[in-house]
């Protein structure tokens, strides 16, 4: 496939790499001009164990191309990453600029069918956003996918090209198979697809950095991510913070439950001081309050 990458920081650039190793024709795109005359000689920015020698096997044989120009690398792409950063703000918020503004520069480049797909950790709802931004300034079609990541310094090589798992969430059949045909050969060993619509898989990947950074493993306990305004797949979330740990259990699917925040809101304030079991999920309501910041849908 031809792929392209914006953004060329620490995810865009292990994603770009690890594509390209697997036969797809990737360009990295960025805007820092300098970063990007060093990676055309082969200096690859960050350090991460095998990205040095994936860059530049990659770059040699003409599979993984570095450019400044947007326009012109987004040309035929078949499926378009965006992997720019979303720094958080003083409230906790996702600064979205970069990623919004990535979204208008790509329907204006477009040149036909394209999957956009948000690799950024970004708000529940981001996509949607996206969508309507596409939607406005071009006619051509295309489809928008949540695809987050879940790679860890020091091993983020191995958690892309062998991941435990990789999260789609696409809201159309066309997309979601062009997903899977593109981590069909990461996926050989058995790690699951798990397809899902965009806002769960946004908030599949809050759900993971709870369980696996502000709670620390000895958090044992199921999260339920609150958003404002946007009802969430229960079945989904459980799914994915039972993934998020490591070594756990999978515990069975719920039935399709979607619940309003409104509703789960008043609940909570009926459990101050103690656990509360929302739909068999046990939720402290310390852990509401972190990640209530996290989560805020971006305005």
């Amino acid at each position: 496939m031809k792929i392209t990458v914006v953004g060329t920081g620490y995810v865009g650039l292990v994603v770009g790499a690890c594509l390209a190793e697997t036969g797809n024709d990737v360009v990295c795109v960025d805007v820092d001009e300098p970063k990007i005359r060093g990676l055309r000689r082969g200096r690859v920015p960050i350090y991460e164990p095998g990205l040095d020698e994936l860059v530049r096997r990659n770059q040699t044989e003409k599979r993984l191309v570095f450019s400044t120009a947007l326009s012109r690398a987004t040309g035929g792409a078949q499926v378009i990453f965006i992997a720019v950063g979303t720094p958080s703000g003083a409230d906790g918020s996702a600064d979205m600029q970069h990623v919004l503004t990535v979204a208008g520069e790509l329907a204006r480049a477009m040149n036909g069918y394209t999957v956009i797909a948000i690799k950024s950790t970004v708000p529940v709802g981001t996509a949607a956003r996206v969508r309507a931004i596409i939607t406005r300034a071009t006619r051509h079609p295309f489809s928008v996918v949540s695809n987050p990541e879940f790679l860890k310094q020091g091993s983020a090589v191995e958690d892309f090209l062998k991941p435990n798992r990789v999260v789609i969430g696409a809201d159309d059949d066309s997309a979601r198979e062009l997903m899977r045909a593109l981590y069909a050969p990461f996926t050989r060993t058995g790690a699951p697809i798990v397809t899902m619509d965009c806002a769960s898989a946004e908030l599949s990947k809050y759900a993971a950095n709870a369980m696996l950074g502000a709670f620390g493993r000895s958090y044992r306990r199921p999260l339920v991510l609150m958003v404002r305004e946007t009802p969430f797949h229960l079945g989904h979330l459980r799914t994915m913070t039972a993934l998020a740990e490591m070594g756990a259990t999978i515990a069975p699917p719920l039935p399709a439950l979607y619940a309003r925040p409104e509703s789960i809101l008043e609940m909570v304030d009926q459990s101050v001081g103690r656990s509360l079991d929302l739909f068999g999920l046990q939720l402290h309501p310390a852990a509401l309050t972190q990640l209530w910041r996290q989560c805020q849908i971006a305005k």
